[in-house]
């Protein structure tokens, strides 16, 4: 949440969605911005992997505006989604950030969009653990193999895509 797209400050720091004290003002976030700037043009599509909440997102988070290209957005994520849960996943909720979770300014999703990216998405994976945000060890295997056949739908469309001239 401390990317330079549509940025906004949180009151404290000892929340969970701390934003930072300005835009862009953590490394970890400068390091991402200056690869993402540098081969925003042949960026196809973005996920940022989050846990937890069964959901997959898509622009904007911001507010509840829907991207352009949202059919295109959805119907990506409802594929992903159904091989997900054909490989015995759980189903997992698609659909714009805002209207399904909650708004969130400074995502990388909305920045990795707002740079031109056709396709980005949060991926927020299943939870466990007595916080939710702790998945058991034990679990791993099995969300692992499960989430890759979801992974592997983005990855077979990112590949139809052309890179920008």
């Amino acid at each position: 949440r401390n990317f330079p797209f549509m940025w906004d400050r949180t009151t404290t720091e000892c929340t969970n969605n701390f934003a930072g004290h300005a835009a862009s003002s953590e490394n970890e976030t400068k390091a991402l911005i200056a690869a993402m700037d540098q081969y925003k043009a042949a960026i196809r599509m973005y996920l940022a992997v989050h846990t937890y909440g069964e959901m997959i997102l898509w622009p904007w988070g911001y507010d509840f505006l829907h991207a352009p290209n949202a059919e295109d957005l959805q119907r990506l994520g409802e594929q992903a989604r159904d091989a997900l849960v054909a490989a015995g996943g759980p189903e997992y909720e698609v659909g714009n950030s805002a209207d399904v979770l909650y708004t969130a300014t400074g995502a990388t999703d909305d920045y990795a969009y707002s740079l031109g990216v056709p396709y980005s998405y949060t991926i927020e994976l299943t939870g466990g653990g007595s916080q939710g945000f702790d998945l058991p060890a034990s679990d791993l295997p099995r969300v692992t193999s499960q989430t890759f056949e979801l992974l592997k739908v983005f990855g077979r469309h990112a590949g139809t895509l052309s890179l920008t001239p």
